[in-house]
C-alpha cells in the first residue's frame, strides 16, 4: 500500500490510534506513519485525545510485557526440565531426572495401553477367547498398577519395574538369537532387540545408588529385586527356546 491507501484507510482511526501509531512508528510501515502524521495535522488534537493514547498505549505495553512474562516462565519451566540431559552435572539431581523417567515411562505405559485396547477391540469382533481376555486384562491391570506406584513413588513401584524389565530383556532378546540360530531370516527380530536395549536402559537408570535412595529402596532389596527379574528371565527364555526348538522340529 502507498500512502494514499494508508491515508483513506487510517480516516476511520480515532485520534489516539493515530498518536499511537506515530508513537510506535518502529512497527509501521514509513508510509503508514506518513499518513497518521497527515491526518492528525488535519485534526484538532485534544489533551483527551492524548490522555486516551496514553491509555491505550500503557494497555499494550502492559499486555506486551505479561506476555513476554508468560512466555520465559514457560521457557524456565522448559529449560528447567531439560536442564538434566541438556546441563547435566556430576551430582544426579533425582527429582529433575525422575520427572523425565515418568514422561518416558508414560509413554511406555500409553504404548501398551494403546496395543491392549486394539487387541480387545479386534478380539471381540472375532469372539474373544476368555483366556486371552484373563491375560491381557491382567497384564493392563498389573501395568496400570506398576504406573501408579511410580507416579506416587513408592518402593514397590521400583522393585516391580527392576523385576519386570529385567525379564522382558531376556524375553525380547530370545527372538534376535532364534533369528540367528534357526536361520529364521524371514523373522524380523531387530524391534525385539531395540526393545530389549529399551527395557536395559529402564533398569541400568533405576538401578543408579541415588534413584534407588530417590524410591526408599535399600541395597539388599536392589539385589534381591535383581535376583528375581533375571530368575525370571531365566525362565521365561527356556521356556520360549524351547518353543521355537519345538515349531522348528515340526515342521522340520
Amino acid at each position: 500500500m502507498d500512502q494514499l491507501e494508508f491515508y483513506n484507510s487510517y480516516k476511520q482511526y480515532s485520534t489516539a490510534d493515530l498518536i499511537n501509531i506515530v508513537r510506535e512508528k518502529d512497527n509501521y510501515q514509513a508510509v503508514a506513519v506518513l499518513a497518521a502524521e497527515q491526518l492528525l495535522r488535519e485534526r484538532e488534537v485534544s489533551f483527551g485525545d492524548r490522555e486516551e493514547a496514553d491509555r491505550d498505549f500503557e494497555e499494550k505495553a502492559a499486555k506486551r510485557m505479561a506476555a513476554t512474562a508468560k512466555v520465559d516462565s514457560y521457557k524456565a519451566t522448559v529449560a528447567d526440565w531439560v536442564q538434566p540431559l541438556a546441563r547435566p552435572s556430576r551430582e544426579l539431581q533425582p527429582e529433575k531426572w525422575f520427572r523425565i523417567f515418568l514422561v518416558v515411562y508414560g509413554f511406555y505405559y500409553v504404548r501398551g495401553l494403546y496395543y491392549i485396547l486394539r487387541y480387545f477391540i479386534k478380539a471381540s469382533n472375532m469372539g474373544l477367547d476368555i483366556w486371552d481376555f484373563v491375560l491381557n486384562g491382567t497384564v493392563l491391570a498389573l501395568d496400570t498398577l506398576f504406573f501408579v506406584l511410580i507416579i506416587q513413588k513408592r518402593k514397590w513401584g521400583w522393585i516391580l519395574l527392576v523385576v519386570e524389565h529385567t525379564y522382558m530383556i531376556f524375553i525380547n532378546l530370545i527372538p534376535f538369537v532364534a533369528m540367528f540360530r534357526f536361520k529364521r531370516i524371514h523373522v524380523n527380530a531387530m524391534p525385539n532387540l531395540y526393545t530389549a536395549f529399551f527395557h536395559f536402559a529402564m533398569v541400568a537408570f533405576l538401578w543408579r545408588p541415588v534413584m534407588a535412595g530417590f524410591f526408599g529402596v535399600q541395597p539388599v532389596v536392589k539385589k534381591r529385586s535383581l535376583a528375581v527379574g533375571l530368575g525370571l528371565g531365566v525362565v521365561f527364555a527356556c521356556i520360549s527356546w524351547l518353543q521355537y526348538t519345538w515349531v522348528v522340529d515340526l515342521h522340520g
